[in-house]
């Protein structure tokens, strides 16, 4: 199997983007037991900002070696340099069948595009949702 060496930047962008899915998906669920069970709502705000800040550094990955060295085909044909074999100099049997469907030709970008931007303004929701729901939580312990 070809594992390409990744950086800490791209394995900081996966490891934020899956809390911030699995947290959100907790969220959901709580959000729906909150409408059968009195619930105190206070309690999320902290947690928007937490869901705000990983969706947030789930787009480090436009830092990684992933985005930087994209173009440089040759990098990724040899598994980022891991799956060169030591005594031959040359890649390994995974390398070489990953090299048939990405060939030096082959264009590759980063860009800021749908998924990137789908982040942005998540990022922006969870924001706006800590924010209503602290404004919301303050406004009916005033009227109490």
């Amino acid at each position: 199997c070809l594992a390409p060496k990744f950086d800490t930047a791209f394995n900081t962008a996966r490891t934020f983007a899956l809390m911030s899915s699995l947290l959100a998906g907790v969220v959901t669920i709580i959000i729906v037991v909150a409408l059968f069970v009195p619930f105190n709502v206070t309690y999320l705000t902290p947690v928007y900002v937490t869901l705000m800040l990983f969706q947030g550094l789930s787009l480090t990955i436009f830092r990684s070696d992933l985005c930087n060295r994209l173009g440089d085909v040759t990098f990724w044909l040899s598994g980022g340099g891991n799956d060169i074999d030591g005594e031959t100099g040359q890649l390994t049997q995974e390398a070489e069948a990953f090299s048939r469907y990405m060939t030096r030709e082959t264009v590759v970008t980063c860009s800021n595009d749908a998924g990137s931007n789908m982040a942005i303004s998540a990022v922006v929701m969870w924001f706006l949702a800590a924010i209503t729901c602290y404004w919301n939580v303050k406004k009916t312990t005033r009227d109490m």
